[in-house]
């Protein structure tokens, strides 16, 4: 069984929602749609994908919100494929 990915720090592509990307990285970067990655912090995971503030907003929120997959503003988190 792995660790747990929730409340650990990942610097993720800045796209937003409709991002084609998936990239996520440790350390800060670009991803190959010439965007720079942006800190966020896991919210929820499940065995495939981990979930952050959504991306493209300035004003993000590292918060998890009471409703399954929302931060506490009520925005929609957004989902990346965990690296392996």
């Amino acid at each position: 069984m792995s660790e747990s990915m929730i409340g650990k720090v990942l610097y993720v592509c800045d796209c937003g929602p409709e991002c084609k990307c998936d990239h996520s990285s440790e350390e800060p970067s670009s991803c190959a749609c010439g965007e720079p990655a942006v800190r966020r912090k896991v919210l929820v995971e499940d065995d495939q994908r981990i979930y952050v503030a959504e991306t493209g907003h300035a004003d993000a929120v590292d918060e998890p919100g009471t409703e399954p997959f929302t931060t506490s503003d009520g925005r929609p988190v957004q989902g990346f494929t965990k690296q392996r």
